[in-house]
């Protein structure tokens, strides 16, 4: 059987912000390497394609994923303060096993539904319809948690047919914390996992890119004695 064309996207604007997680840019780049998918860093050229002239940064992402829609059966929309852990964990056995024939699988936090890791299925009509609509929702406002493409998402979620078509998985599945003072009430990162997301980090005195940095470097030592 001919195994699923997998992509993992990636949002970076700005050149500081891209010096800061440059470490976890470089664990998905070895991870998709090791894994066989593509790897697809959206910036600034994509961006300046948005013509709406109330566009924000995390637009981006919902632009270019109806764009990959076409090209791929599924895309890993994973947000750039995010560093892959573990090599051995397979996109495909979770979609295999998880995934469920839904259209999106998405997990919740001690707020509700976040867009920070999300598996999309491609070359599907469905999907690429409700990704229409979430570019259309993207400019008004919602009194939902989250900032820039989030809030439409929830509102989608809870308020349109499209809650019919998500799969909800435990979060630690593909989108455990980092382990910070902000994420007490939601699944920090535990060894094993396959990454950690640093959504709203606070850790007092160690800065993000000290903090992604170490735990780049313990990734590459955990993966060489657990999965060579």
């Amino acid at each position: 059987m001919k195994p699923p064309k997998i992509c993992i996207l990636t949002c970076l604007l700005g050149d500081a912000y891209k010096d800061e997680v440059k470490f976890g840019i470089k664990s998905k780049q070895i991870y998709c390497d090791r894994n066989n998918y593509d790897f697809i860093v959206s910036e600034e050229n994509d961006y300046s394609n948005i013509t709406n002239e109330k566009k924000q940064c995390g637009w981006l992402k919902v632009y270019k994923l109806l764009e990959l829609c076409l090209h791929y059966d599924y895309i890993f929309v994973s947000d750039a303060d995010v560093t892959i852990m573990n090599h051995s964990i397979r996109l495909e056995e979770i979609i295999l096993e998880h995934m469920n024939n839904k259209l999106l699988m998405i997990t919740k936090d001690h707020n509700d539904y976040n867009s920070g890791n999300i598996i999309v299925k491609g070359k599907s009509a469905n999907m690429i319809k409700y990704i229409q609509e979430w570019v259309k929702l993207l400019p008004q406002k919602f009194d939902y948690v989250g900032y820039q493409e989030q809030p439409a998402l929830l509102y989608m979620i809870h308020n349109t047919d499209f809650k019919n078509h998500i799969q909800i998985v435990e979060q630690r599945l593909i989108n455990s914390y980092t382990d910070d003072t902000c994420h007490k009430k939601s699944q920090q990162f535990k060894e094993g996992d396959l990454l950690t997301h640093y959504a709203g980090y606070d850790v007092y005195g160690i800065p993000m890119k000290e903090k992604m940095k170490r735990d780049f470097e313990w990734s590459l030592s955990y993966n060489r004695i657990n999965n060579s």
